[in-house]
């Protein structure tokens, strides 16, 4: 499963993540291109930050994505820590949103479903 990670912080410092096996995950500073990087690298979720080093905050860069992935084409999860900038991000179109100290609970939660595959109908 390919995910993609828009967070400043985490570009920096990548390390502090542990990524499992199951997962192809791209670290990206910036969110201005994150139509074309999600399209390139066929991204199955994106986490997105609100803050990063870029023109675009995080609820802008989420409706942009929406405009052309639905929720089931595209999970998107703003990741903050404060509470009110994960709620604009959900209005924006996020599914999800998450204090940004669970991003590596949130990792290993998908590298799981990632292994054990589809649900058999």
């Amino acid at each position: 499963m390919r995910i993609l990670i828009f967070d400043d912080d985490i570009a920096r410092s990548p390390e502090r993540l542990i990524i499992p096996p199951s997962l192809e995950v791209r670290i990206v500073d910036r969110a201005d291109e994150c139509l074309e990087l999600v399209a390139s690298f066929r991204a199955a979720s994106v986490f997105m930050d609100f803050h990063m080093n870029s023109s675009l905050k995080g609820d802008e860069a989420i409706r942009r994505l929406r405009a052309y992935y639905d929720k089931d084409a595209l999970t998107i999860i703003g990741i903050s820590s404060a509470p009110s900038l994960n709620q604009r991000m959900i209005e924006a179109g996020a599914n999800r949103a998450i204090p940004k100290k669970d991003l590596p609970d949130a990792l290993f939660e998908l590298g799981l479903e990632a292994e054990e595959g589809p649900p058999i109908p």
